[in-house]
């Protein structure tokens, strides 16, 4: 914890409310899931008719009507009852109130846009106190190019010619009117240490660097919105309960249940696929609302990055939380330059 007075508190606050946007839009995200705002459908897909005989006992203990649709009485005590016959069923999800993905993305992407601004207060403050301390020997730097920079390579490549020069793109960001040419060469070589490309081999090992991240997705907000969709969580669960009477004396034969564990939740997403064998009786149909069972669900929305970004399908904490470590690392990093 910084005191108020330290250069470097105005940094740690960019920190603090990114994280407040995060901590507040998971909690919407986990009040959003009511059991008014969608439905999971149970749909039969394989079904075929078959002819069954009972015996006038066995319809009366079924319930089944003596004059209810496919039913043909055969002699005084024997039946034949069209059953319809259930063998495996999709469950399918439904937003009835769609949560309000484009905004998500907007305060993910005000979350990224503070934790950026955090490291470019931390560049400015040290330049700051580079002036404080030479006086007029410190470097003349533009105030508006001063800038935290965030470095996937340290050389530079010619887009004409395609020549590479070593440390180009690092000389480019510490002299001159650079962005950090106006601090001292020991606090530049801080910096370097903090960037992706510092000791990573090979060179596309710094593409998953936390910095490196953050730059990307603050670049992408600048001109576009995050785009962000919700995601059923490990918490998504389903128990399936059969409608027919005679299921209590002969359950229905289940093969397999699976359940989608983790993916986005959009309209008629499969979450839930049921092999089982169970038949119904064509007269029992109308009182069963033609689907013989019921479907008990639970879920937990959790929101992941769209496509369009490098870290697509993945949630927001878990690629958020170490991008914010990593900026408090660089604050930390940095206290003791200021007396």
């Amino acid at each position: 914890m910084l005191p108020r007075s330290h250069p470097l508190t105005g940094a740690a606050d960019r920190v603090d409310r990114a994280n407040e946007h995060l901590q507040a839009l998971y909690a919407e995200a986990r009040d959003f899931i009511k059991p008014e705002t969608y439905r999971v459908v149970p749909m039969p897909y394989f079904r075929k008719a078959k002819d069954r005989t009972l015996t006038l006992r066995e319809m009366r203990s079924r319930g089944i009507p003596l004059d209810g649709f496919g039913v043909r009485r055969l002699t005084r005590n024997r039946f034949a009852v069209r059953y319809l016959m259930y063998e495996d069923a999709s469950c399918r999800f439904f937003w009835n109130t769609p949560p309000d993905e484009r905004r998500w993305g907007i305060v993910v992407g005000e979350a990224i846009q503070n934790l950026r601004i955090a490291l470019d207060y931390v560049a400015c403050e040290l330049t700051l106190e580079t002036r404080r301390r030479l006086g007029k020997r410190a470097p003349k730097v533009r105030d508006d190019n001063i800038a935290f920079p965030i470095l996937l390579t340290p050389h530079s490549t010619n887009g004409k010619t395609g020549k590479v020069t070593k440390g180009g793109e690092w000389k480019r960001v510490t002299r001159g009117q650079g962005a950090i040419a106006g601090v001292p060469r020991r606090v530049q070589a801080m910096l370097k240490k903090l960037q992706p490309f510092y000791r990573r081999k090979p060179p596309a090992a710094a593409e998953g660097h936390p910095l490196w991240l953050l730059r990307t997705l603050s670049n992408r907000d600048k001109h576009r919105a995050i785009s962000v969709v919700s995601f059923a969580g490990e918490a998504l669960q389903f128990k399936i309960r059969f409608l027919d009477p005679d299921a209590a004396s002969k359950p229905p034969r289940i093969r397999d249940l699976w359940r989608r564990e983790f993916g986005p939740l959009v309209d008629d997403t499969e979450v839930a696929r049921l092999r089982f064998f169970h038949e119904v009786p064509f007269a029992q149909l109308a009182a069963l609302g033609e689907v013989p069972m019921q479907v008990y669900h639970r879920f937990r929305v959790e929101v992941a990055f769209g496509e369009g970004t490098p870290v697509a399908g993945q949630l927001v904490l878990d690629v958020l939380n170490p991008v914010s470590h990593a900026v408090d690392s660089v604050i930390e990093a940095f206290k003791s330059v200021f007396r």
